[in-house]
């Protein structure tokens, strides 16, 4: 990747956040709850706060919640796809070590009486 992709793509992704969080702080702003005169601790906790603190509030709280749903779902998909990959490299591994050995088994008799294998094509053992 050249200089410019990589740019361009960083530049993409964070034009992308800036959206979405100007999206929430639009939301944040719009679906803002009236502040009831009740005793009980939402009503408390809602009276704390003023309206920029409540809207920056929901965006972070908004932003984190998406953070850990993608954090669980690449785990997720992390957890299960590891050991799969780990079961086909070893059957790739097992079956790579099966051919070299039958390729070597194929070669000269002379090359293995006398334990050199430099008179051997390269050609011979890769294919």
């Amino acid at each position: 990747m050249t200089g410019d992709t990589i740019r361009c793509s960083a530049f993409k992704f964070t034009l992308m956040f800036m959206t979405v969080f100007a999206v929430l702080l639009t939301l944040g702003l719009v679906l803002r709850t009236t502040k009831g005169d009740g005793t009980d601790w939402k009503s408390k906790l809602s009276h704390s706060f003023s309206a920029g603190d409540a809207v920056i509030t929901f965006c972070v709280a908004t932003l984190a919640c998406l953070g850990v749903f993608s954090w669980i779902v690449y785990g997720g998909y992390g957890l299960a796809a590891v050991p799969i990959r780990i079961m086909q490299k070893a059957h790739n591994d097992r079956t790579l070590l099966a051919e070299q050995t039958a390729k070597a088994s194929s070669l000269p008799a002379a090359n293995k009486a006398s334990g050199g294998v430099e008179d051997v094509e390269v050609s011979q053992i890769t294919h």
